[in-house]
């Protein structure tokens, strides 16, 4: 019987590609979705800005953007930015991995990969 040290996931190049372009997969849809939110959150914020009684609408937008941030727009923008390079950056991991090699992760590089992601399980 082997003893093992910690916590280590072996993982193939064609695995390791598979699942990191999933991610980009991901974070490209997460920021065309919120990018579609954009437009109706300004004209909101604008309806608001013009009659602010109407507060109310905040309530029917479907994102947290109206009424959880100082800067609604911005923060948007900011989350939109995000998943663009989080997509670009899991693109590039995948597209550079070594050929027929064995990557070796520990549980840390695991989540910074976002290879086990709760939020989507």
């Amino acid at each position: 019987m082997h003893q093992i040290e910690g916590f280590k996931l072996h993982i193939e190049t064609a695995e390791m590609a598979k699942l990191l372009h999933a991610r980009a997969d991901y974070h490209t849809r997460r920021a065309a979705t919120k990018e579609a939110e954009l437009p109706q959150l300004k004209a909101l914020l604008e309806r608001i800005k013009a009659n602010p009684e109407d507060r109310q609408a905040l309530k029917a937008f479907n994102g947290s953007y109206a009424t959880q941030e100082a800067d609604p727009i911005g923060s948007l923008e900011r989350d939109i930015r995000n998943h663009k390079a989080r997509a670009v950056k899991f693109d590039f991991y995948a597209t550079h991995l070594a050929s027929n090699a064995t990557y070796v992760l520990d549980g840390g590089e695991a989540s910074r990969l976002e290879l086990l992601n709760e939020e989507e399980v």
